[in-house]
């Protein structure tokens, strides 16, 4: 039976999950049709189209990071108001834009207002859901949220760019997002804020810092190398930025590193689950989607059903700890997700290319299972045990440790399927590149090349045909294994210093 609690405020909940949704979608609307947005804004040859999923990540993190310092003295409702127009008015233009240059600009923006949204929304929690087993569940359904608002952006950017253009579907979450935001800001109205000052300097500090090494690792991918002047004094400069950010947090005595939590060594193994999480198995999900268009050549209608099965399977978890998580403890779920998450990604390797329908359900509802074992409970653990001077501090946090994850994990998996790549089918492109009036990229790039009007020619080429998408998915596979050892290696331990706690929610 629903809890009363629950009940009465789950309307409002639904409201704000359903913004988060809408800006989430824009996140990773951009991953599938990078190639697509090369041709239409101008940007052909140059790489300008790889950084169209990286500058809205760093808006992104960097409104967290801005978030975290300030949100619990300011309230919620104005940092909302912001980031709803700026996201609203920065969608726009993208959607006009006709330049590559100008749509990077705005989609900084646009993560920026995303990125004060999502950690908005999910402080609000705090204040709506007073009995902290039922956050557990509130929890789950913001994180809904959020994880459909991600896979509808990978599935919508391919359906879109087929049917009515992605112009159409930025606007249409422009102004899906203006029609929410009166009601959510009118939800977000309950709470109170802390009396304590407001932490400036250190968010000035972490926002300039966190949105600057998102934008630091991509270059490092595209271009740099460590050797390279350029590479070693922007490094000089973020350990400068994070220096100064230690010194002012621990010099200002209202900062968020003054502001104790209960049970802190549960929010430590909480955070480090929550790097796990998004580096390892969120990053992962990422990449399934493209093998199911790339290796499998589904269509958005074929392959959708499955991910929908993920969905579900980090449903049963996440709902599964909601109803006994006062009775287990945090720790028997910490160590299920340390052998859920290892079974889902090496399961990819039974996943046959000539029908894959079985195993990949498989594979997607084991990696659901080990999702819903972290995703929302890390979240409710870090916010049952804070109040109105850190709740927001530690929310934001999290959610920007998260996010930056994901972000890095993703990159691990692309450079590991680069490398792949690179090893079995390099001598061949650089041959073709030789002779061809332009040249093609010799790593996963080539793959993502398949959807667009340029894959007709990409199979064309001798000696490749369709091996290129079966080599990305061997390339991901490897990362993939790469990422269970990594999350044993570090979960295990992890959890294991929890054992012997009281069991406290």
């Amino acid at each position: 039976m629903m809890e009363a609690e629950l009940k009465q405020k789950l309307p409002a909940l639904s409201l704000l999950s359903f913004s988060t949704f809408v800006v989430c979608s824009m996140a990773a609307f951009t991953q599938i049709i990078s190639f697509d947005l090369m041709m239409d804004l101008n940007a052909f040859p140059s790489k300008m189209y790889a950084w169209a999923f990286p500058t809205f990540v760093a808006g992104e993190v960097a409104a967290m990071g801005f978030c975290a310092c300030l949100i619990d003295r300011y309230g919620r409702r104005t940092p909302y108001l912001i980031g709803s127009l700026m996201f609203i008015i920065s969608t726009a233009i993208c959607a006009i834009s006709t330049e590559m240059d100008i749509f990077l600009v705005f989609r900084l923006f646009q993560g920026f207002g995303a990125g004060l949204v999502i950690i908005t929304c999910i402080a609000q929690i705090l204040y709506d859901i007073t009995d902290p087993k039922v956050r557990y569940v509130a929890h789950g359904i913001m994180s809904f949220g959020f994880g459909a608002g991600m896979l509808f952006g990978l599935f919508g950017g391919k359906a879109f760019t087929e049917s009515l253009g992605w112009p159409v579907a930025f606007w249409i979450f422009a102004i899906l997002q203006a029609i929410v935001t009166y009601p959510s800001w009118e939800a977000l109205k309950n709470g109170k804020v802390s009396e304590m000052k407001a932490d400036i300097p250190g968010a000035i500090v972490i926002m300039i810092w966190s949105g600057c090494i998102v934008l630091f690792f991509q270059k490092m991918y595209l271009d740099w190398t460590l050797e390279d002047p350029e590479c070693m004094m922007v490094v000089v400069f973020l350990v400068m930025l994070f220096l100064i950010f230690l010194l002012v947090e621990t010099a200002n005595p209202n900062s968020v590193f003054h502001r104790k939590v209960d049970n802190e060594k549960l929010v430590i193994a909480s955070l480090i689950f929550i790097i796990l999480l998004g580096i390892i198995d969120m990053a992962a999900v990422g990449y399934m989607v493209k093998i199911s268009f790339f290796t499998y050549q589904m269509s958005v209608g074929e392959s959708a059903p499955f991910f929908i099965v993920m969905i579900c399977g980090a449903a049963v978890t996440a709902l599964s700890i909601s109803h006994f998580i006062d009775r287990t403890g945090h720790l028997p779920w910490m160590l299920l997700s340390a052998i859920l998450s290892p079974i889902a990604l090496i399961s990819i390797m039974l996943v046959k290319e000539s029908d894959p329908t079985y195993m990949l359900a498989v594979h997607l509802f084991v990696l659901g299972l080990a999702m819903g074992c972290l995703v929302s409970m890390l979240n409710a653990t870090i916010q049952n045990r804070c109040d109105e001077h850190n709740n927001g501090a530690y929310i934001s946090f999290a959610i920007m440790m998260r996010t930056v994850s994901l972000w890095l994990g993703y990159n691990f998996y692309l450079l590991i399927a680069d490398n792949y790549m690179k090893e079995h089918i390099g001598g061949i492109m650089e041959h073709w590149n030789e002779i061809m009036p332009f040249e093609l990229p010799i790593d996963s790039n080539l793959a993502s090349m398949l959807l667009t009007p340029l894959g007709d020619v990409v199979r064309l080429i001798p000696g490749l045909t369709d091996d290129i998408a079966d080599i990305f998915a061997q390339g991901v596979g490897m990362g993939f294994m790469y990422g269970s050892i990594i999350f044993v290696i570090i979960s295990v331990p992890t959890a294991l210093l929890l054992v012997g706690r009281e069991k406290t929610l």
